[in-house]
């Protein structure tokens, strides 16, 4: 059986983004994901010099940090932007993405809510990735980055939470035949799905908060 993952990355809410948003892409294990890791590795060597150097969207775009102020440089912004849009172009990867309003969320439920933005946009992903696996009658294991170990512990708990009781759409045997883990790395574990997964978040986020995106953007490339 055929095993596909999801790297997920979160855009919090803030003064001018009205959403929670957890977005990412899915890469099937094996050959697939040796050949998008081989072609951002060859894009960090054009621009860094090394592959251990992260990508992060919000350092590339401000250029103020470390090895990121190289993109003061506009050659090296220019070429960085081009690569990473060549990559998404021709390896035509899946994307997937969930979002709440929370002011509206909060306003709606109130105390009654039974689950925050993230639990909430999860369920949602799980319930997608689940049926995604299905049609290709797959398995699949979700990733996440880890930033705090509670909250890593809280998440991991909803999900077999999620995976024991299913869902109004799934049944909890569906959701366990298909999906096998949530695992949570580091930004040291150096992993090329998430780094992907770093851009499509706030793309998303800007379009449903009704934002224009920021340039240069990737947003109509994930989204097609």
């Amino acid at each position: 059986m055929e095993r596909y993952n999801l790297y997920l990355d979160e855009c919090k809410p803030n003064s001018y983004l009205l959403f929670f948003c957890l977005g990412g892409c899915i890469i099937k294990e094996g050959k697939e994901y040796e050949v998008i890791t081989n072609q951002v590795n060859k894009l960090k060597m054009e621009i860094f010099g090394n592959t251990t150097s992260n990508l992060h969207e919000y350092d590339i775009r401000n250029a103020k940090e470390n090895i990121y102020r190289i993109f003061k440089n506009k050659e090296k912004r220019e070429k960085f932007w081009e690569g990473f849009h060549k990559i998404f172009e021709e390896l035509d990867l899946d994307i997937m993405g969930s979002a709440i309003n929370c002011t509206e969320y909060k306003t709606l439920y109130g105390f009654c809510a039974a689950n925050d933005a993230y639990h909430v946009t999860l369920q949602m992903i799980m319930e997608n990735f689940a049926y995604y696996l299905a049609q290709r009658n797959a398995t699949g294991m979700i990733y996440l980055e880890k930033t705090d170990d509670t909250e890593a512990a809280t998440l991991q708990q909803h999900f077999y939470q999620i995976l024991a009781t299913g869902t109004l759409y799934l049944s909890s045997k569906e959701l366990q035949r298909r999906l096998t883990n949530i695992n949570f790395l580091t930004k040291n574990d150096n992993n090329i799905g998430l780094q992907i997964a770093d851009f499509i978040p706030n793309p998303i986020n800007r379009d449903c908060s009704g934002l224009p995106q920021k340039e240069p953007s990737l947003f109509d490339i994930t989204t097609k």
